[in-house]
């Protein structure tokens, strides 16, 4: 019986020493003796984890005055008893006593705990560091106050990661801040700071590892554009006819094929006669491949008749003029006379029956299946040619007209000042000699006489 007693004795005291010895801190810490208290509430901690001295803990730590304030460590101990330990540690009598005595209770704890988190917030707010807010939400997971610091934390990071100026430093905000608000002008500025870092020397090589890396970019199209620019100028640069037939041979993907057509039409007959029946076959379908094939036409026919169009057939069997070489072997064939009817001309055939009925001002001779004619309108002639069934083949748009003559037609129209200017069209009214010239007379052997506008004659 005397061993109960004393052990009950000794419990007495036990309890009796810590009551005394957390109220002798209380008053301590209401005191303004921080080093004092807090010994004192640590040797208590160490017996015997008590709540009232992790409360106590997490006020002293949290007082503004206190030079050794540390509010990482007063939410620590804070949390060792908030919210869970707080309603269940204690009987109704003494938690009753211990909110009168010391204001332990879940509300002020509840305010305790807003309190070390609002301060540890603006702690992070004057010291201005993505490192400091990024601490705060790791160890102040309980905070009411993690959606703002998220936001400013964000804000922060992103005002850094504008002022570094560079893509490196932009995606990386991306991968570390993914839900920030300004993630969609993150990503704008990273496209934007990646393609002007990726093409800084501007070279084709440059443009082509920023596609190769880059398939999503904004800038995307535009690099490619640029990238077909540059390789086209680089693979053309010494300008040669060579290295122009090389590019429509390798790359006749790249929409500069037509620039380098462009400056290959102009080269000499017997080179564009060797490499043109390769490129039709390169260019099938393209929107060259009629250029080519005209071009090739005017070359090798230096003459309309049956033999040079049935020469063309055999070269070249896969040509799309069968159709027109087909209608024209057919008008060739007629022979077509100038007539008059009351000041007005059409053509007769050979039998003296009217083939094309006198609608026309002005006729000249058919020759190479089409007739150059003229019509009255306004008081003023119209030019234009018409075939052997007199259907209008190449535009009324001139103002002068001569009869084809090896593949080309002598053609004027005045230009705005009212002076008649000159040039060369083919059977598809495509300007082989422009429109430029005050004066010329037909090919003959594949010359013509030119006057230019200061009065000179050249072939």
């Amino acid at each position: 019986m005397r061993k109960y007693l004393f052990a009950l004795t000794i419990l007495f005291i036990s309890a009796n020493t810590h009551s005394q010895n957390l109220n002798r801190c209380y008053r301590q810490i209401n005191a303004g003796e921080y080093i004092t208290a807090s010994n004192g509430l640590y040797k208590i901690i160490k017996k015997k984890s008590h709540p009232l001295a992790y409360y106590f803990f997490a006020q002293l730590l949290s007082r503004v005055n206190n030079s050794d304030r540390d509010l990482a460590f007063a939410y620590s101990s804070l949390r060792f008893i908030y919210p869970d330990s707080s309603n269940n540690t204690f009987s109704k009598k003494k938690k009753k006593k211990y909110a009168y005595q010391y204001g332990f209770s879940y509300s002020n704890m509840k305010i305790l705990h807003d309190e070390i988190c609002r301060q540890a917030l603006d702690s992070c707010r004057n010291k201005k560091t993505v490192t400091e807010f990024g601490f705060y939400l790791a160890t102040y997971t309980t905070s009411p106050f993690l959606k703002i610091a998220t936001q400013e934390r964000n804000a922060l990071a992103w005002t850094f990661a504008q002022s570094a100026s560079n893509a490196g430093a932009i995606n990386d905000f991306i991968k570390l801040y993914p839900d920030a608000f300004q993630i969609a002008d993150a990503e704008k500025l990273y496209d934007q700071l990646n393609y002007m870092e990726s093409t800084v020397g501007k070279t084709a090589a440059d443009y082509q590892q920023f596609l190769n890396n880059n398939p999503s970019s904004p800038y995307f199209k535009e690099a490619k554009e640029k990238y077909e620019r540059l390789f086209f100028e680089e693979e053309t640069k010494d300008q040669s006819v060579f290295s122009y037939y090389r590019f429509l041979i390798d790359h006749t993907e790249n929409p500069y094929y037509t620039d380098a057509w462009n400056k290959l039409k102009t080269e000499d007959r017997d080179f564009l006669l060797s490499v043109l029946p390769d490129l039709t076959t390169y260019y099938n379908g393209k929107d060259i491949e009629p250029d080519l094939w005209k071009t090739l036409l005017h070359l090798k026919l230096s003459k309309i008749d049956s033999i040079n169009i049935n020469w063309f057939h055999a070269l070249y069997p896969n040509h799309p003029y069968h159709n027109y070489f087909d209608s024209l072997l057919n008008m060739l064939s007629i022979h077509l006379h100038p007539i008059e009817h009351n000041g007005f001309y059409g053509f007769t055939n050979d039998k003296g029956d009217t083939a094309i009925y006198p609608v026309y001002d002005i006729v000249n001779d058919f020759a190479e299946g089409y007739a150059a004619v003229a019509l009255g309108l306004e008081d003023q002639d119209v030019f234009g040619f018409i075939n052997s069934f007199g259907q209008p083949v190449i535009s009324f748009n001139y103002d002068d007209a001569y009869s084809f003559k090896n593949g080309l037609a002598l053609v004027g129209a005045k230009d705005s000042s009212g002076e008649m200017k000159y040039g060369f069209i083919n059977p598809f009214e495509d300007f082989v000699i422009p429109m430029s010239f005050e004066d010329a007379d037909t090919f003959s052997e594949s010359v013509t006489l030119l006057q230019n506008s200061v009065g000179l004659y050249g072939f």
